[in-house]
């Protein structure tokens, strides 16, 4: 499909930087709310299982969801409600290809 809107899932690939809030080093843990909404997001989008959410964190941040932090989380919280909204396609994030 191709079709990407906004920062889709590469948003952070690399430099963990979105715009606001702490750098990579000195970043603040994602909050249990954050990681609530992820669980959330990922149950409701149809072929996305635990294994696979791990994979589109790993592809995105080289990190585990338990490990990602603020920032991250939000990156992958637009991921997730892009995918759900049919704006990317679940293999595409999945494959890590870039827009």
């Amino acid at each position: 499909n191709g079709g990407q809107n906004g920062n889709g899932c590469s948003g952070a690939h690399g430099n963990g930087h979105n715009g606001n809030g702490a750098n990579a080093n000195g970043s603040y843990r994602a909050s249990v709310k954050q990681m609530e909404y992820i669980q959330q997001l990922a149950r409701q989008i149809k072929g996305l299982g635990v294994r696979r959410l791990e994979t589109i964190a790993e592809r995105m941040f080289g990190k585990p969801v338990a490990g990602l932090t603020s920032l991250d989380a939000s990156g992958l919280i637009d991921c997730l409600k892009a995918i759900k909204a049919g704006e990317i396609n679940l293999d595409t994030a999945l494959s890590g290809a870039a827009p």
